[in-house]
């Protein structure tokens, strides 16, 4: 009997039928969505669960595996993409990465450096800052590239030809994908119901000078392109199905608000992000992973409270969340930073 944990539910749309495959993980995240679709006739996954043999038996249970033709891949964490080298044996189907996935591997020397420096930057001793690049290298080699794979970028006609688009909407990671076809929107983590997802630090990979990515920036751009498919079924990595962009938006920002407010003192009176992260959190990140997932949040939080006119000009162009604009508006947020 299959676990009930693992499950199917068929979606229909206008256009498209569509399957979300719910698959445990070994991960504190839980339970992750992966979705299996005809398009035109041609079967196509969205993400392919966790690199388990539980995840394996699940893919061979549940998807037609000897049919599959396209993979695509929301973001590079491994409940998302760890089964890529699992298919590129076991199947004929074209996988689809984005060149900014394959950029990371590429550069991948580059890039731990370029990020010991910018944990350096952040305050982070030199061990820790050593560890907490070696934490980054290791979640490359738990999830490897496949060896084979088409980057996405270069691939427009096949995608038109299938009905398929996407837009880059990274602010939780760097290399974020959605992926629109017929009624629908596969959006990965870009946007969980009633969760905080965590902008995960790293570099620019549009640039090779180290600097860091603002995932706040990239925040307030992602809010104006997931408004602007509101009106698709959005389909996400894990938890339940989202109602609007704006129920999302509104359970977002009074998190960041609220959290904002917390970290603010501490931002005044430490000399790095790594000092508030030890003084808020004290005796509760001694997992690499927690520390790196809190810092993360922090430096968010900072580019928030330095300059929250970017989010607020954001909310008033694309009208949403009027009431906690209105708040913002009266609370000058950036004044609390001198």
């Amino acid at each position: 009997m299959r676990n009930e944990a693992d499950r199917v539910k068929v979606l229909s749309g206008d256009k498209v039928q569509i399957q979300q495959l719910t698959v445990e993980t070994p991960y504190a995240v839980g339970m992750t969505h992966i979705y299996s679709a005809a398009i035109n006739g041609v079967q196509v996954l969205f993400d392919t669960g966790p690199p388990t043999e539980k995840g394996k038996n699940f893919l061979r249970e549940n998807v037609d595996l000897q049919n599959l033709k396209y993979v695509f891949i929301t973001h590079w964490h491994p409940e998302h993409c760890g089964l890529t080298d699992f298919l590129a044996t076991e199947t004929d189907a074209i996988i689809f990465l984005s060149k900014y996935e394959v950029r990371k591997f590429r550069d991948q020397s580059l890039r731990a450096n370029q990020l010991n420096n910018l944990f350096l930057n952040l305050g982070f001793p030199a061990e820790e800052s050593a560890k907490m690049k070696a934490l980054v290298k290791k979640s490359l080699d738990v999830t490897p590239l496949p060896h084979r794979f088409c980057v996405l970028e270069e691939s427009e006609e096949l995608l038109a030809e299938l009905g398929i688009s996407y837009l880059h909407c990274s602010w939780h990671s760097q290399t974020d994908l959605i992926y629109l076809f017929g009624d629908y929107a596969v959006i990965g983590d870009v946007a969980l119901k009633e969760i905080f997802s965590a902008p995960l630090l790293d570099v620019d990979f549009g640039y090779e000078d180290g600097r860091r990515f603002s995932n706040y920036s990239a925040f307030c751009a992602a809010i104006a392109k997931l408004k602007a498919i509101d009106d698709r079924i959005l389909l996400p990595g894990h938890c339940r199905q989202l109602e609007s962009v704006s129920v999302w938006l509104e359970f977002l920002l009074a998190k960041v608000l609220e959290r904002a407010r917390v970290v603010a003192p501490y931002l005044r009176s430490c000399e790095s992000a790594y000092e508030v992260v030890q003084e808020i959190f004290e005796g509760q990140t001694d997992s690499r992973f927690l520390l790196y997932l809190k810092a993360s949040e922090i430096v968010f939080l900072s580019d928030f409270l330095r300059d929250p006119g970017q989010l607020l000009n954001t909310l008033a162009l694309h009208r949403l969340c009027p009431d906690l604009a209105g708040k913002l508006s009266r609370v000058n947020l950036s004044q609390q930073l001198s």
